[in-house]
């Protein structure tokens, strides 16, 4: 085994953190990567939810009563998704 005050050593114990930090710092990008994918879907269902909300403000339609409850399911989801994933 190497000498621990060998520079070579020390080199080989440099090099080997360097790519641990290089792991650890790809594994956050995939999570902040995934986590942005599901706050960008949110912001388009809660976009979705107040055009519809709008609508149906105007003139009561059954039908964009139903596509509400269905934007507004997915939100739910979504954010409890995210909520779960944080905890991981």
């Amino acid at each position: 085994m190497d000498n621990p005050n060998s520079p070579a050593y020390q080199d080989s114990q440099a090099e080997e953190t360097i790519i641990r930090k290089i792991r650890l710092k790809t594994q956050a990008l995939r999570l902040i990567r995934a986590e942005r994918r599901i706050l960008q879907h949110q912001l388009n269902l809660y976009k979705l939810k107040i055009d519809l909300e709008r609508r149906i403000g105007e003139d009561f339609d059954p039908a964009l009563s139903q596509r509400l409850d269905a934007v507004q399911y997915l939100i739910e989801a979504l954010t409890l998704k995210n909520l779960i994933g944080r905890d991981k």
